[in-house]
């Protein structure tokens, strides 16, 4: 096993799945492939006019939500570079994409592309209602992959 892919989004989860990713790495002597999928700006546009539950609620200021998504996605553009730079001091093989789309078209994609022996990704821990009716990312990944997948679960920690 040489290559690893990483779908992260950057949730309460990210951190564990990095970690996993660098421990495998470590021992496989592998290289690791981080991606971040942003979803298409038309869509995230399209979303913030429709306001709350799709009524639109108020005149909005376009600008300020361009402003507001170039804000998001340069915060989150710094933020895998700075796990890049982490795991390369660490001494490991990284390569890092940024990529727009819908997250499991890209991230089929990027299986095809990039072929990798392992991906390892979060699971955010939903319900199993909504996991019917709306499906999860990582089962998508786990259907379609033809290699291993490794799905780190989020940990809830107790007080």
């Amino acid at each position: 096993m040489k290559k690893i892919l990483v779908p992260i989004d950057f949730s309460d989860v990210t951190d564990l799945v990095v970690e996993n990713a660098k421990s495998f790495a470590k021992a496989l002597n592998a290289e690791v492939k981080i991606i971040h999928v942003v979803p298409v700006l038309q869509e995230v546009n399209l979303q913030a006019a429709r306001g709350v539950g799709g009524v639109f609620v108020e005149p909005l200021n376009y600008g300020t939500i361009r402003d507001g998504i170039a804000g998001e996605l340069k915060n989150e553009h710094k933020t895998l570079h700075d796990i890049k730079d982490q795991l390369t001091r660490e001494n490991l093989k990284v390569k890092t994409s940024f990529i727009e789309g819908k997250a499991t078209e890209v991230i089929l994609s990027q299986i095809k592309e990039y072929a990798p022996d392992m991906i390892i990704i979060g699971s955010h821990g939903h319900g199993y209602l909504k996991k019917v009716l709306l499906g999860s990312i990582a089962m998508f990944v786990l259907k379609h992959a033809q290699c291993p997948v490794i799905i780190v679960p989020r940990h809830e920690h107790k007080k």
